[in-house]
């Protein structure tokens, strides 16, 4: 998290009131995930004793919880996808002048695919995860604790027992996931070597027509 932030200033990306927003925003999205599920169990009771006026005070209770959710959902993303933009934008930028910058000799040295592959493919997924990755994460986390706090509330002993299985869960699926993230690398890494060949293919004869070689 640490490195997360200093590559953010780093590239000049003003980030903590849209990380603040976007916090209270999840916390707030997660609470009308549930509150709505705990209605809709209500709303079942009530149909099951047929109480009429209960089912219409709960309907009313979901439709504001919903239009709530709706609102900060549609800000969320709309402003999700704005910082993204920005980062990837910042990203691109920053880039371009450290190429500039480097001394021809070194720049000579350097194959033209592995430059492209890293504006191509690296910055775009770097953006993501800056963006994208950290924050839908966030607010995965953001929907754990507020569920957890009304399993609490509900039953305590059964709460603990599924946080004590918890870690089980997390080690089976780090253990899951290290295959795959060995196999994108390969993905990546043979992604970048076909682009050197294509670009070093069509930058040649370019070159040699340019000149008439």
């Amino acid at each position: 998290m640490k490195e997360l932030f200093a590559t953010l200033r780093k590239n000049r990306t003003p980030y903590m009131s849209f990380y603040l927003f976007y916090i209270v925003a999840s916390l707030i999205l997660s609470a009308c995930v549930i509150v709505g599920q705990v209605l809709v169990g209500d709303m079942g009771q009530a149909a099951f004793q047929f109480d009429t006026t209960a089912i219409f005070q709960f309907l009313l209770i979901l439709t504001g919880v919903m239009v709530i959710r709706a609102v900060f959902s549609a800000l969320s993303v709309l402003l999700l996808e704005r910082f993204t933009g920005k980062v990837e934008y910042s990203f691109r930028v920053n880039f371009a002048n450290f190429i500039l910058r480097q001394p021809f000799a070194k720049f000579e040295k350097t194959n033209s695919g592995e430059n492209l592959s890293t504006f191509t493919n690296d910055l775009p997924q770097a953006a993501q995860l800056v963006s994208n990755g950290i924050l839908l994460m966030v607010s995965d986390l953001m929907l754990l604790f507020v569920a957890l706090g009304y399993m609490f509330y509900l039953n305590w002993l059964f709460t603990l027992i599924f946080v004590a299985m918890f870690p089980i869960l997390a080690l089976l699926q780090t253990l899951i996931s290290i295959p795959i993230q060995k196999i994108q690398k390969v993905v990546t890494d043979t992604r970048a070597g076909f682009n050197t060949v294509v670009n070093d293919s069509l930058q040649n004869p370019a070159t040699v027509i340019a000149y008439a070689l």
